[in-house]
């Protein structure tokens, strides 16, 4: 008999992490004979449509949280009725864990899936509503259950001394949906472009120097597709697009070069490297700080190049706009690797069999 699987998405399908780790598991998981049901906190058109960003944002947000909170009781029963259950991150993100030990109370066993540091305040994002988050709670959750997954090795030894066991599974790409383009243009300029969320700006940021510098001696583009756009750029001009994943999907084959910088934190260290997976399996060599689970998704010089300091930064970027065909070289092998490793077929297979040993 197939085990019921119950998937709690911390944020609506629109959101990168939800959508792959637990809505695309949950269909993969179905076309395995497993009974699998994601449930977002709201749900629908309406709850993508409180969830995104801009316009009115702080209104919509707060009837977000309201309707969240008027339906965790439906989600909750549903969880405790299931084989299993898959938290991602929290059932609820702000207070104690209390509707977290609702559903732990209940027997069920429960795999609490983590691709952030949750227990870290971020230095570099502080929106209000990190005043009411306790970065206490994950811990809390990993005790109680079952197993703890994670997507990062800097992730894996946080949980390692305090959850019963511990799978590292890292976050896989939607090689499908992301492609090479079939018809991949010579842009004149070459365009360096960025994808990714309000919150990870500032890590685009720290390379606003270099790129200032890089200016000086090649001609390109910058396009940034996300939440909203780089503020006080000067030079170079940025070309802002709003997210959408359709945008990502159609735009990103065309970058020369997909940028993935980031500021060497603990909470940098634990993110999965998804931007930069995405990047790659749509045929883009990627530009990449060697920071965290960034080191493993690619070989300095074979799929993609490394970057620390602003004068690495300038040299790979400068060595990418200089020579069209290296970058074609660099994606094609940038393209296979991700579908060998990354892919879902890849990766998700590791879920489904922890699915059915702890199910039963």
């Amino acid at each position: 008999m197939s085990p019921r699987v119950f998937l709690l998405a911390w944020a609506e399908r629109r959101n990168a992490s939800a959508r792959i780790r637990i809505f695309d598991l949950a269909d993969w998981l179905e076309s395995r004979g497993i009974e699998a049901t994601a449930s977002a906190p709201v749900g629908g058109r309406f709850g993508d449509l409180l969830a995104r960003p801009g316009f009115g944002g702080v209104a919509r947000r707060a009837l977000y949280i309201a309707l969240q909170l008027c339906l965790l009781p439906r989600r909750v029963s549903r969880a405790r009725r299931a084989d299993l259950v898959v938290m991602q991150r929290e059932a609820f993100p702000f207070g104690g864990p209390f509707i977290e030990n609702w559903i732990l109370a209940s027997g069920v066993p429960v795999l609490f899936d983590i691709d952030d540091a949750l227990h870290i305040r971020p230095t570099h994002f502080r929106p209000f509503g990190h005043r009411l988050r306790r970065f206490d709670k994950a811990e809390k959750i990993a005790r109680g259950a079952r197993a703890v997954i994670v997507s990062s090795e800097e992730l894996e030894r946080w949980a390692a001394p305090i959850a019963q066991r511990v799978v590292r599974i890292p976050t896989p790409v939607d090689t499908e949906w992301f492609r090479p383009s079939t018809e991949r243009p010579r842009n004149d300029p070459p365009v360096l472009g960025w994808t990714g969320t309000a919150g990870n700006l500032a890590h685009l940021e720290s390379i606003r120097g270099a790129l200032a510098r890089l200016r000086l001696r090649r001609s390109f583009r910058i396009v940034v597709i996300g939440e909203r756009a780089p503020s006080r750029w000067g030079s170079p001009e940025v070309e802002f697009l709003p997210w959408s994943a359709e945008m990502e999907r159609r735009l990103i084959p065309g970058f020369d070069a997909g940028l993935m910088p980031l500021v060497d934190s603990p909470y940098a260290r634990a993110k999965a490297g998804y931007k930069a997976l995405v990047y790659m399996a749509c045929g883009v060599p990627a530009v990449i700080s060697p920071i965290g689970t960034n080191r493993e998704i690619l070989d300095d010089g074979v799929e993609g190049l490394f970057a620390s300091s602003e004068a690495e930064w300038i040299e790979a970027l400068d060595r990418l706009l200089g020579d069209p065909d290296l970058r074609v070289s660099m994606g094609a092998r940038a393209r296979e690797r991700v579908v060998r490793e990354r892919s879902m077929d890849a990766i998700f297979p590791r879920w489904s069999d922890l699915i059915r040993e702890l199910a039963g």
